[in-house]
């Protein structure tokens, strides 16, 4: 009996003892992949272009699709079927959320300007609901 309980504690243990991933260690992986990225020493310099190649421990992506499987975010693609990918259009949702703590990522697919319809995502807190929503309204009535 007794190597019964030594055996399932060994075999328990590396799980009771793990770091339980919830949402603040998603969104702290988060802030130290953005405090990595925005930090000069972390650029290299190249032909005179500064660039930096992203933390080198932590992969964002895997924490925004941790935190929106939790619900602790939201993850939404927006698409305006009268709005053409723009360099103006595109620059509107960039400055949008561009600094904001409240929106934690914002992406679009590579694509020539001009030929396909506004299209991008964007990963925010519940708190950036409101404006999120607002900020889509505005360029839905501009198509």
């Amino acid at each position: 009996m007794r190597h019964i309980v030594i055996i399932t504690f060994l075999l328990l243990t590396p799980f009771s003892l793990a770091e339980e991933k919830n949402a603040e260690f998603h969104l702290k992986q988060i802030e130290r992949f953005e405090a990595y990225m925005n930090d000069p020493k972390n650029y290299k310099t190249s032909k005179g272009l500064s660039y930096t190649s992203g933390h080198p421990t932590i992969n964002k992506e895997e924490h925004l699709k941790a935190l929106v499987k939790l619900g602790a975010i939201t993850q939404k693609e927006f698409k305006f079927q009268n709005l053409k990918n723009t360099r103006a259009n595109t620059l509107k949702w960039m400055k949008f959320a561009s600094g904001r703590k409240d929106i934690l990522e914002a992406s679009a697919e590579s694509e020539k300007p001009g030929t396909t319809i506004l299209k991008f995502h964007l990963w925010y807190l519940p708190s950036a609901k409101k404006s999120v929503e607002q900020f889509a309204k505005e360029l839905k009535q501009q198509s």
